[in-house]
This record gives C-alpha cells, sequence and structure tokens, in this order.
C-alpha cells in the first residue's frame, strides 16, 4: 500500500511543508464539505442521440 512505499523511500517532510499540507488539507476538505454536486444521467441523450444531431460531446 501507499504507507510501505513512503517507508521503504524515507521520506523527510520538513515540519513547515508538513504544516502547510495539512492546512491545505483542511481548506480543501472545508471546500468540499460546501460543494454541492448532483449528477442528472439521461441515458436517451447518448452517443447516437450526439451523431444524429451532428453535435460534438
Amino acid at each position: 500500500g501507499k504507507s510501505s512505499l513512503l517507508n521503504k523511500c524515507q521520506v523527510v517532510i520538513p515540519k513547515d511543508v508538513e504544516q502547510s499540507i495539512s492546512e491545505s488539507e483542511k481548506r480543501v476538505n472545508k471546500f468540499i464539505e460546501n460543494c454541492d454536486l448532483t449528477v442528472h444521467k439521461y441515458p436517451e441523450f447518448g452517443k447516437e442521440f450526439a451523431k444524429q444531431n451532428k453535435l460534438s460531446i
């Protein structure tokens, strides 16, 4: 897994960089929590519909 690769590489991350990464992770997670996403699936508007109506996907 991911942790075994890091252990083999012996990656050393300076504390300030580690803190920056941690803060960035918190900001991204907060953004994701505040992001609403709705996906609508319309199977009748598939590849053939696009071809018949000369649309590009």
